[in-house]
């Protein structure tokens, strides 16, 4: 099965050797497998895990996004993901702190949700750090 994740500002992975995804989606996770019908899909914010057949499981961070499978070629593209060897902790520190301050002044709804999505996103990086 062909894999290629894309974020917004870069190629995040690309693999023709997958075995499996398991993928965070706004109606749950879900397995993906060779053979699985066609699908598009929303990401939630959350952990994709891609199975792969040699040199074992890959874990991204990804904060939302879309889905497509068909033909056991799987796109998706990313608000945003980075790969779990590549969290670094000072950056989800600096990144926290920049939403709590932005989020303590008066902003109209809009940005409110799109502060609470950055923030929710740099918890579940931080807790990937810790698994």
């Amino acid at each position: 099965m062909l894999v290629n994740i894309l974020s917004s500002s870069k190629q995040v992975l690309k693999l023709d050797d997958v075995k499996g995804l398991v993928v965070p989606t706004t109606s749950g996770q879900i397995g993906i497998y060779p053979g699985h019908a066609g699908l598009v899909s929303t990401l939630d914010i959350g952990e994709l895990v891609v199975k792969t057949k040699i040199g074992g499981d890959k874990r991204i961070a990804v904060s939302g996004g879309f889905i497509s499978v068909k033909n056991d070629k799987v796109e998706i593209l990313c608000d945003d993901a980075v790969m779990g060897e590549e969290i670094v902790l000072a950056e989800i520190e600096k990144a926290e702190k920049k939403a709590s301050e932005k989020m303590a002044s008066k902003l109209p709804e809009k940005e409110l949700i799109e502060l609470e999505k950055q923030l929710k996103y740099e918890k579940f990086k931080r807790k990937l750090l810790e698994v």
